[in-house]
Order: C-alpha cells, then sequence, then structure tokens
C-alpha cells in the first residue's frame, strides 16, 4: 500500500457546518483514482463540556408533581456538583421538602455512589433520568428510581469524566452503516487541553472510500453519536488517501 495524497483538513476552513459537524472541500490532484482512506493523526480540542445543553437536568417527582433540576453547562468535580444538585433540587422542590446528598469522606471507603435524603415529605419522591446528568448522579439512562425509606443510593458509580469515547464519521465510508472513520478513546487530557491521536497501522485503520467526491462531511460524535459540541474551537484531521489494487486488499 502505497501512500500517494495527504490532505489537512481544519475545521475553521470548512463550507458550512460547526466546527463538530461540517462539510469540506478537499481538493485533490487530477485524474485521481484513490480507494483508501485513513486518519494519519487528529487535534480535538477539548472543549466540550461534562455537563452540556439542553440535557443539563433530570426530574424530581413528588406524588403527582414533577419538576426539572437544572445545573448550568459546564465543567466540576463531584464535591461542587453535589451542592449545586442538593441547592438546586431544595429551591425547586415543588412541595418544599429537604433533600441531602452525602458521599464517602475521609477516612471512609468510597464507593464511589451518591446517598440521598429527604425529610419533610408525605410520600417517597422519585428521580427521573432523561438524556443527561445520569452518568454523575449513579443512574442508567431513562431510569425511574424511587426512594425507599426517604432514602436513595446511586445504582451505578458515578462518573465525571467529560465523554471519553469518540467517534470522527465521514461520508466518503463505503459501505458503513455508521459511517466511522475513526474511533478515539480519550484519557489523561484534562479540560481546556488538547486529546492527539496518532495512528499506529495505517493498514489496518484504512478505510475504503465510497466514490472521490471533493466535498465532503464530518461529524465528530459520542459513542450514542450525538454531535459534541467543541465550544467554538477547532479540530485538525490529517487523512491519507490510497489507490489499493484488488490483490493487495485482499
Amino acid at each position: 500500500m502505497t501512500e500517494i495524497f495527504t490532505a489537512y483538513i481544519n475545521s475553521k476552513n470548512r463550507i458550512s457546518g460547526t466546527d463538530s459537524k461540517f462539510t469540506y472541500k478537499i481538493e485533490f490532484p487530477p485524474n485521481s483514482t484513490y480507494n483508501r482512506v485513513c486518519v494519519n493523526s487528529i487535534k480535538i480540542p477539548k472543549s466540550y463540556n461534562l455537563i452540556s445543553e439542553p440535557d443539563n437536568y433530570f426530574i424530581l417527582k413528588e406524588g403527582a408533581s414533577e419538576s426539572k433540576i437544572y445545573i448550568n453547562e459546564g465543567n466540576c468535580g463531584r464535591k461542587d456538583f453535589v451542592r449545586l444538585i442538593e441547592r438546586n433540587m431544595n429551591l425547586i422542590s415543588p412541595n418544599r421538602w429537604k433533600y441531602t446528598i452525602d458521599y464517602a469522606g475521609i477516612g471512609e471507603i468510597d464507593d464511589g455512589k451518591l446517598t440521598f435524603r429527604v425529610t419533610g415529605n408525605n410520600s417517597q419522591p422519585a428521580l427521573i433520568m432523561v438524556n443527561g446528568l445520569f452518568e454523575q448522579l449513579g443512574f442508567d439512562r431513562g431510569s425511574t428510581t424511587v426512594f425507599e425509606g426517604n432514602k436513595l443510593r446511586s445504582a451505578n458509580q458515578i462518573l465525571f469524566q467529560a465523554e471519553d469515547t469518540l467517534f470522527l464519521h465521514s461520508d466518503m465510508i463505503k459501505n458503513s452503516k455508521r459511517s466511522v472513520l475513526q474511533h478515539i478513546f480519550v484519557s489523561g487530557s484534562p479540560a481546556f487541553s488538547g486529546i492527539i491521536w496518532e495512528c499506529q497501522n495505517e493498514f489496518l485503520n484504512c478505510k475504503p472510500l465510497d466514490g472521490l467526491s471533493e466535498l465532503v462531511s464530518f461529524t465528530l460524535t459520542d459513542e450514542d453519536d450525538y454531535p459534541m459540541n467543541l465550544n467554538g474551537q477547532n479540530m485538525v484531521i490529517v487523512l491519507s488517501f490510497y489507490n489499493v489494487k484488488k490483490e493487495q486488499a485482499n
């Protein structure tokens, strides 16, 4: 497999779209016949947030009353998150019930879960998860969990790592329902820094092209195919295009 052409994609030079979902014009050499593409490297700003709108809420149910509990978009750790959620639950509680949230302290074994307690109530409230905050609160997406004896424990360990599995999609990929050009596992990159991924094996990472078009779409998503919000910061992708003969491909 011989490298023939390298394209440098900068999302800020896009034809249309946003930095994470855009159309880009690639100027191929005349009479190009490439049939494979590989991501050589990619730089993604870790400018996406742990908590993002419009999914920055869950639902508190008290009897027949329901209220959305919001937290502002951004990044925070467990301590600040818990205090903000606790404050907002007490502010928004439909029946003015009182809530506290605790977790393991110094000298205790930390199981990574939260404990919710309620007082002043005449029935058991419930927490309803929608599409956001469920990982930080320790519940499943779409779940409804009812307090028992005025107490509720997280079902799962909490997670305060901003999205750690990313997928780069493109319409140039052939025979792929999800059009995944490259997957990227993120670790060790703090908020407001950058994520650097480099290809270790071009042969294994190359994908067959669905024809050759100058106008190409790219979308950066999470593991559930939701586009990432890079908050105005651009990403850079380096692509290599090849012409692989049939006998080489086999």
